[in-house]
């Protein structure tokens, strides 16, 4: 911020130095900070090993938590606007999937390097987050799980963690469509090496779409143990749970191709229809220890339990295309002339409910060490996850006729909605995953970097 302004002196002929077409030239004086609060100088994302970002040859977008809260960001979808080529989730949508899109490619999100999978609960609250790390591109080559190393890249979560000073923060954050937000944020020395921190939010808010209501909170507690200067234990738990009822979007005919209109702020199904939900618990630990001058090595492992469940009238298009790009009947004048309107699409009552249960764990050891000129940092590394998963899918036709169908141009959906189906679990799947990597990065006269 300036602290003064000035104008420049006159010269001898009275004309102000660097005047130009009648604007004068204005001096700003100001001091510069000693640490800019955005920059931050070393992450571990892309190599598991805290590196300056200056020598990482790679796309890296790291988004601070000053910057979060300098710009008021209540969603980490809204967040990732600060790193371009990455789309994140719409907040609408269930957290029943992930849909984070880098450079066209689907990516995965990790908090604190463990995949979220489906990234059920409230995956949005910017509460517990110390920083966002964006790896772009093939950047994300050491981690697996979920789709194995994602081609598009990595969305790594950062968690605050506890610090060695008291501090407290209660705050409330509003804005249009209802929303309010309250939060806490508390960190407490307990004992000597003994540091406590808890975080939480609840947020509930309308929205622009017609129905739509959001309910969504979680509380996440952390306790740090400082064994001696050289080995410490990190705790984590998450509670996490968000409902609303299931936004699927609208068709792209109407919105995007043809003719005739559709509201932009139409909700696809009857008023009262039952909310989604979506759940997330989690509890992880983290054991750090350094061996010495060279090893160091590091072990962590989560246990983690999900559940969603979608509650939808969902339309299908041509062919019964449960994507409905194209209404069952074109063009409209044809879908009008047989009684149908304008663009007519099937509807469908659906039930999704799935559980899952989760194990996972990360083992790595570091060695660094000097041959002449040349400053090494090897890393070994293992990862195992088990992920078992069940639930089911039911889908019928409203109120069990052969179809219904409704006219997106002037809609009017039929009261109730009816879950279909026996509601048993008929789906199984387990998911192993098993990995393990070696990494050397050489520095050659503080110039020349190596990976």
């Amino acid at each position: 911020l300036p602290q003064r302004t000035a104008a420049a002196p006159k010269d001898a002929s009275g004309a102000r130095e660097g005047e130009f077409d009648g604007v004068e030239t204005i001096y700003v004086i100001g001091e510069r900070a000693e640490e800019p609060r955005y920059h931050v100088p070393e992450i571990s994302s892309p190599t598991r090993t805290a590196t300056p970002i200056e020598e990482i040859p790679q796309s890296i977008t790291v988004i601070p938590r000053d910057l979060l809260d300098d710009q008021q960001v209540v969603t980490i979808a809204e967040a990732l606007r600060n790193s371009s080529s990455v789309v994140a989730s719409n907040p609408l949508l269930t957290p029943a999937f992930d849909n984070t899109r880098i450079r066209g490619f689907p990516a995965e999100q990790l908090v604190d390097g463990f995949n979220q999978y489906y990234n059920p609960g409230d995956r949005d609250s910017t509460v517990n987050i110390e920083r966002i790390e964006v790896l772009k591109g093939t950047n994300g080559l050491l981690y697996g799980g979920g789709s194995g190393s994602p081609v598009g890249g990595v969305v790594n979560i950062v968690s605050k963690k506890p610090t060695d000073e008291t501090a407290g923060e209660v705050g409330l954050t509003v804005g249009s469509f209802e929303y309010y937000q309250p939060y806490f944020d508390f960190n407490q020395p307990i004992a000597k090496g003994v540091l406590l921190r808890l975080t939480g939010a609840y947020a509930s808010s309308g929205s622009q779409i017609d129905v739509i209501q959001t309910e969504r909170f979680n509380v996440n507690p952390t306790l740090r143990l400082e064994i001696g200067p050289k080995t410490s234990i990190t705790m984590r738990a998450k509670i996490s749970r968000w409902r609303q009822p299931d936004y699927q979007g609208l068709s792209a005919t109407g919105t995007v191709r043809g003719t005739i209109d559709v509201d932009r702020f139409l909700f696809i199904g009857p008023r009262h229809i039952d909310d989604s939900t979506s759940e997330f618990y989690s509890g992880s630990i983290a054991l750090e220890h350094d061996f010495g001058p060279v090893w160091s090595g590091s072990i962590q492992a989560r246990y983690s339990r999900s559940r969603f469940e979608e509650n939808v009238r969902t339309i299908v298009g041509a062919g019964f295309d449960f994507g409905a790009d194209r209404p069952i009947i074109e063009p409209p004048s044809l879908a009008e002339s047989v009684g149908f309107g304008l663009l007519p699409f099937g509807l469908f009552d659906g039930r999704l409910f799935q559980e899952q249960k989760e194990v996972s764990t990360v083992a790595n050891a570091t060695a660094t060490f000097d041959t002449g000129p040349i400053e090494h940092t090897l890393l070994f590394g293992a990862d195992f996850s088990r992920y078992d998963d069940s639930g089911y899918i039911n889908v019928g036709p409203v109120g069990g006729s052969l179809i219904t169908t409704v006219d997106l141009a002037n809609p009017s959906f039929p009261e109730p909605f009816v879950a279909p189906g026996p509601g048993i679990k008929d789906n199984f799947v387990t998911n192993t995953v098993a990995g393990g990597y070696v990494q050397l990065q050489s520095t050659l006269f503080e110039r020349v970097h190596a990976l």
